[in-house]
């Protein structure tokens, strides 16, 4: 998974571009784990801020965004 985690950064990021309306796009810490959560929350607050906290189906959590965002691909080889 370490190899993986700047594309998996890059998908969050993109997410929140894509969602969000002004959204700010956290900054490289340099930490890679670090990034990857600061990307999973830009993209949960860039969603929540679009559709609202209730959503569309219900309630807009960090675990439902990465969930849905990948597609269950997370851990998949590849």
């Amino acid at each position: 998974m370490s190899t993986r985690l700047e594309a998996v950064r890059v998908h969050f990021v993109m997410v929140a571009r894509r969602a969000g309306v002004d959204q700010v796009v956290p900054d490289a810490t340099g930490n890679a784990w670090g990034d990857v959560v600061a990307a999973v929350g830009a993209a949960w607050s860039a969603l929540t801020s679009r559709f609202g906290s209730a959503g569309l189906v219900g309630a807009v959590t960090v675990w439902r965004v990465a969930s849905a965002s990948l597609g269950g691909r997370l851990l998949a080889p590849g």
